[in-house]
């Protein structure tokens, strides 16, 4: 299972996120001849652009705006046609620009009045006026024959085949419009009614003359518009005084001829209050119709289910009179019966006698009970027929009162029409004496508070402001380039910008070195221990005393990204330097190439690593003494076709454990990681891993991966070396990290083969 990435080969982004400012100052010290040329280059160019610039002077003109304009404005619609033309009108002839509208609507407020005014100084129509007056296409600087036409406009009349037009006034001033425009600025002064009109112009007397026009020229044009909006408003007061003064006869005339059809001069008031009071009173009698009604078929209703017998009970047979009489003879006898019955028994002929009477007396009563329930019909029915007559006078009387709501409704809209019109009719005469008035009291719509004077400086910034911001701008975009080019550039380009992507500390910066002749650049730092490449290598050498100081041996595997970067001579001028302060083996476990055999020029048929690893023996019979020296060579031996199964297979664990116990430092060096592997299965054999990187020539996202699998495998790295770099003070190792040692310090010490 590989070991976890650390943090810090992770290469997250710095949390703050400010600039690299420290960054951007060593890039520019780095560049800084280009960039000092870029800066003078740039002085160069803003001189001879100020030596060149033709001098442009402008002359201003200030104008107050009123409101006077409009007052009159706002009495009636605007004309069909007024002298004053609209930017649409202008013809579309190329180079034209798009212009905003001129004072032909009208304005209900101060502040539209003074935006009206302000377009209108920029106008079309106004510009033609000017440029007429003054004849300006006379001038060299307006003339259109000498202005350079677009491109575009040349191959087109190239192919339309136009021919040049005839000089009239009318074609000179349209074609000189583009350059007046150009040269015309008109602006609003904040907070203020004041407007400004500047002209540019390569003559002070001229651009001051052309302000000059313009703004009596709209001063003109102004007066002239105000005077026929002035005569517009009478004409259309009038017509519409004639046209409201016949709408008012009309609606008088159809109100009294509707009031003489309808035979009234008012409804309302009493007709309204008769016929209200009316409809309530039939609304009361029709109501207690129905009551009694309702009563009287109650009763009725009642008498036919009720017995001849029980009629005394019944309400309406105590109020009839005969039937009361009648009741009170039949009890009268019933009376005498039982009298008679309890003093002569029942078969006394007084008896058969009172029998008979009491017969005749109910006949009586019976008969009084017909009449009494055939008057209750008939009381019933005069209820009902006199309940149906209350209904149809109150649908009448509604009837009658909703026709008077519709001749009133009617009425009341021929007066509102005639009231409309006799409005109208008396607003306009208020309107006629009003427009009377403002015409009297008119004002003009500006008028000019400073007249423009000829200026005695031309514009734009004086000469050494030009010189000044070339320098700037020189400087700056050279500071640009050399940024971005670093920025750009994948390979590492300082020790400083190293530390900061790799996050290890630089232990030395080696110098590029000139190899004397019939020296060996492997042997540089014994053979010339004065050059400032041998100083740098006794840099190095310091910080790997300087670590893992607590160890008997110091194992240090030497590897790059790829070949070519100096690792072989700064993993032999290391050895060199260490060996005169202790036992010191330099192994070449490059078994591909042999790389460092070759560059200590030893003979390649020395036995080696790969003849141990095939065939292990004793190891003092592969190791050799580098002659002039101290150091002890294990050469790569014969080159074989599986360096790396032999690595991985071979006794490899027991060599390096066996040898650490008689020597002090023991340096690798191995192939680059990028093209083989074989430093993934030596690193974690080791105390330390040392990488080297080659200025400006090193990749940064090759360093960044090579490392990566470094720390999967177990390496614990000490530090960077920077390759033909500068100089610099010794770096901090990296810290010791707490882990289980390498496997083959836990082998027992035996002896190798």
């Amino acid at each position: 299972m590989s070991a976890p990435v650390p943090h810090y080969l992770r290469f997250a982004p710095r949390a703050d996120g400010r600039p690299e400012i420290a960054s951007w100052l060593a890039s520019l010290a780095r560049w800084r001849w280009p960039v000092l040329a870029g800066a003078l280059a740039g002085a160069l160019a803003g001189l001879l652009l100020a030596l060149h610039r033709t001098p442009v002077y402008e002359a201003s003109a200030l104008l107050l705006v009123t409101d006077g304009q409009s007052r009159i404005l706002a009495l009636a619609e605007p004309p069909a046609r007024l002298p004053v033309t609209d930017a649409a009108s202008a013809p579309a002839t190329p180079g034209t620009p798009r212009l905003a509208r001129a004072v032909t609507a009208p304005a209900h407020n101060g502040e539209a009045n003074y935006v009206n005014q302000l377009e209108y100084l920029r106008s079309y129509s106004l510009g033609l006026q000017v440029i007429r007056k003054q004849m300006l296409w006379l001038q060299p600087e307006f003339d259109p024959a000498t202005r350079p036409r677009a491109p575009l406009d040349r191959l087109r009349a190239l192919v339309q085949g136009e021919t040049a037009a005839p000089a009239t006034p009318e074609a000179l001033a349209t074609a000189t419009w583009p350059a007046f425009a150009e040269r015309l600025v008109v602006t609003a002064l904040p907070d203020t009614r004041l407007i400004s009109v500047r002209f540019r112009a390569g003559d002070p007397q001229l651009a001051a003359r052309m302000a000059n026009a313009v703004v009596s020229t709209y001063l003109d044009a102004a007066h002239a518009t105000r005077l026929t909006l002035e005569s517009h408003n009478r004409d259309a007061l009038e017509r519409q005084a004639r046209d409201l003064r016949g709408r008012l006869e009309t609606s008088a005339g159809a109100l009294q001829r509707y009031r003489e059809r309808s035979g009234i001069v008012t409804l309302g008031g009493s007709t309204q209050t008769l016929a209200a009071q009316n409809i309530r009173s039939i609304e009361a009698r029709l109501a207690e119709a129905r009551l009694l009604r309702s009563t009287r078929e109650a009763a009725l209703q009642q008498a036919r289910g009720t017995p001849v017998e029980a009629y005394a009970t019944l309400p309406a047979a105590l109020a009839s009179p005969g039937f009361a009489d009648a009741q009170l003879d039949v009890d009268a006898v019933r009376v005498r019966i039982a009298e008679l019955a309890e003093r002569y028994g029942s078969e006394h002929p007084l008896m058969q006698q009172a029998r008979g009477e009491a017969k005749e007396a109910e006949a009586r009563r019976d008969q009084q009970a017909r009449t009494a329930i055939a008057a209750l019909r008939r009381d019933s029915e005069a209820a009902a027929a006199t309940e149906r007559a209350l209904e149809k006078e109150l649908a009448g009387a509604r009837a009658a009162v909703l026709h008077l709501n519709r001749t009133e409704s009617t009425l009341g809209d021929y007066e509102r029409r005639a009231r409309s019109d006799r409005e109208r009719y008396d607003l306009n005469r208020l309107r006629t004496r009003a427009s009377a008035a403002l015409h009297e009291a008119r004002t003009d719509p500006a008028r000019v508070i400073g007249p423009a004077e000829a200026p005695l400086r031309p514009l734009g910034a004086p000469t050494l402001h030009f010189v000044l911001g070339g320098l700037l701008g020189g400087f700056l975009l050279a500071a640009l380039a050399a940024i971005l080019r670093e920025r750009l550039w994948l390979a590492t380009q300082d020790a400083a910008e190293a530390e900061r992507q790799f996050a290890l500390p630089v232990l030395a910066e080696i110098p590029q070195a000139a190899t004397p002749a019939g020296d060996v650049l492997a042997r540089l730092e014994s053979t010339a221990p004065a050059s400032a490449f041998a100083e740098s290598i006794r840099t190095l050498r310091s910080a790997v005393l300087l670590s893992d100081v607590d160890l008997p041996c110091r194992l240090l595997l030497v590897t790059s990204s790829v070949a070519g970067e100096g690792k072989t001579t700064v993993a032999a001028n290391l050895a060199l330097s260490l060996a005169r302060t202790g036992r010191c083996l330099l192994i070449d476990a490059d078994l591909r190439r042999a790389g460092l055999t070759n560059s200590l020029a030893m003979p390649r048929e020395l036995f080696g690593l790969s003849d141990y690893l095939e065939r292990p023996a004793a190891a003092a019979q592969f190791i050799h003494r580098l002659e002039g020296s101290e150091l002890d060579v294990l050469p790569a031996g014969r080159i074989v076709a599986n360096p790396l199964e032999l690595l991985e297979s071979g006794p490899l664990p027991l060599l390096l454990q066996a040898l650490a116990t008689r020597y002090a430092h023991i340096i690798i060096d191995s192939p680059p990681l990028t093209p083989a592997s074989d430093a993934l299965l030596i690193a974690p054999l080791c105390t330390r891993t040392l990488y080297v990187l080659r200025a400006r020539s090193t990749l940064a996202p090759l360093t960044r991966r090579a490392l990566v699998r470094l720390a999967r495998v177990g390496a614990r790295p000490l530090g960077l070396v920077f390759n033909a770099g500068e100089a610099r003070p010794l770096a901090t190792p990296a810290a010791e990290d707490p882990r289980t040692p390498p496997p083959w310090q836990a082998v027992p010490d035996t002896p190798a083969g």
